[in-house]
């Protein structure tokens, strides 16, 4: 069995851009997609990879309408790291409450 690098990163907790989750050298080697473009300048692993010359801007690959549509594909091989870069929206926060209250109101 060859081995890989193969890795996936959520990253959901760095809203601004003073805030990190993951170092330089997990920035450079990840592929990365955001759930929507204001993580481009919010997230912190992002807005500080920018200023630092990491990664630029434009090497973030997609966001996840992208990625849901088809448009972009995720992992391409066994040897990525993928990373995903949420900052939030309030349609994500509908759509979890709504699961919420219909998981707690549903008839066994």
């Amino acid at each position: 069995m060859a081995k890989t690098d193969e890795a996936h990163l959520d990253l959901v907790g760095s809203y601004k851009p003073s805030m990190r989750e993951c170092d330089d050298e997990a920035t450079r080697r990840g592929r990365f997609f955001v759930d929507n473009e204001v993580a481009k300048v919010e997230a912190g692993e992002l807005v500080g990879a920018f200023e630092r010359g990491v990664i630029k801007e434009d090497e973030v690959e997609g966001d996840l309408v992208e990625l849901i549509k088809g448009v972009k594909s995720g992992r391409k091989d066994g040897n990525e790291i993928t990373v995903f870069v949420m900052v939030g929206s309030a349609v994500v926060d509908l759509l979890n409450a709504q699961l919420a209250y219909e998981t707690i109101t549903a008839k066994p």
